[in-house]
């Protein structure tokens, strides 16, 4: 089982967040998600995704379009750590 690292976020002690989720090594090993740097390739639940350069990714409507995307693999994950309404 998948078990997130939680970190409160305190508006009054830390600047705003730069990201709706982090994944680390372990998550994403529990989760069989690969990166391939080689081929530039993601792969999550035997779906391959390309690798995007950054610099592609600076338009805000395409950040959230990506993120949208990510959040919908992982639902679809069905991890027991999520909530039911993400």
């Amino acid at each position: 089982m998948v078990k997130p690292d939680i970190v409160e976020y305190d508006p009054k002690k830390m600047a705003a967040p730069a990201f709706d989720l982090i994944l680390g090594v372990e998550t994403l090993h529990k989760l069989g998600i690969v990166l391939d740097f080689r081929t530039k390739m993601i792969t999550i639940d035997e779906i391959l995704l390309p690798m995007r350069n950054i610099d592609n990714l600076s338009d805000i409507t395409k950040l959230k379009k990506l993120g949208q995307l990510i959040t919908t693999l992982l639902m679809n994950l069905k991890a027991p750590w999520m909530p039911p309404s993400v």
